[in-house]
Parts: C-alpha cells; structure tokens; sequence
C-alpha cells in the first residue's frame, strides 16, 4: 500500500485482516513449507490480540499456532497503521534427530527470511517470552497484562522516580 492509501486510516490493519493477510503470507512461504509442510493452517484462531491507539496510529499484535504436515509453529505478528514489517515463526516440533528448528522471520510478500538469531537485539523475540532475553525496559513482552491497573505493563511501573515521589 502506498501513496496517500499510507494516511488514511481506513486502510489501517484490524486484527481480522492483520490474520487473513498473514495466513496467505506464511502458507504460501517456501521457508515456512520447508520447516512446517505444503499444507499451512491456523491450530487456533489467535488467543492473543492487542489492539490499540498510540498517538492516534492503531497498533495490532497477534499470535496464534499453525500446523503444517510435518510440525507446528507459533507465529507473532505486529501491524503499524497499514504496515507489517515482520512475520516471526517460532517452530515447535523437533525432527527425527530431536532438533528443533531455530526461529525465523519472514516478510509479508515474497521470499526473503532471516533467522531470529541474526537479527538486531531489539528485534529478536517481539512479545518477548524468555527471561534472559526481555526487549522491552521491565516486562516480558507486549501481552503482560498489570491487574493492579488493568492495563497492559509499559514498564516503569517500578521506576526509581516513582517510588521517591511516593
């Protein structure tokens, strides 16, 4: 999408859309095929949404299973207003040797991949997931949700600053 399609909202993701477009992406990937089986196919609908305004730009991360023939992966995904960057796929399932395929990004239309590995520290889990391995300043990832607040975490939440004006 481009030109002035770029600025108008309506041609802005919603979850609904974000899925569609990332399911024809991936099950039409010959990396994804590769590791996952010709026949690529949502396990689940997604179970983790976040659908939100920041600073009037709408911002949709999802993330669900698939399963292909020969294994399963978790996909994550973030939109920016009519823009998806990354398609991450995290597989599951391990092969006859007991190894596990190491995770991997796509892009939403043709073939490039890289592995997680090699990519930027900022980038390598987007929701993040792993102890050793948090990107965003003191929370696990983009869906830890705070039931003190009943929001989700930004991660100042125990700042120095605060605590002394407390």
């Amino acid at each position: 999408r481009g030109g002035q399609q770029a600025m108008d909202p309506s041609w802005d993701y919603t979850p609904e859309s974000l899925f569609d477009d990332v399911m024809d992406s991936i099950a039409s990937h010959e990396r994804v095929k590769g590791v996952l089986g010709p026949d690529v196919r949502p396990e689940a609908m997604p179970e983790k949404v976040v659908f939100r305004i920041v600073e009037g730009i709408s911002e949709v991360f999802l993330s669900w299973p698939v399963v292909g023939r020969h294994g399963s992966a978790e996909i994550q995904v973030k939109a920016t207003a009519c823009i998806v960057d990354f398609i991450y796929v995290f597989p599951n399932s391990a092969d006859r040797y007991g190894f596990v395929p190491p995770g991997f990004v796509i892009r939403p239309s043709g073939n490039w991949h890289m592995d997680v590995s090699e990519m930027p520290k900022n980038q390598k889990q987007p929701f993040g997931g792993g102890k050793s391995g948090r990107i965003l300043h003191n929370r696990e990832g983009v869906f830890e949700w705070d039931w003190d607040v009943r929001d989700f975490r930004h991660g100042f939440e125990d700042h120095p600053r605060r605590k002394r004006w407390s």
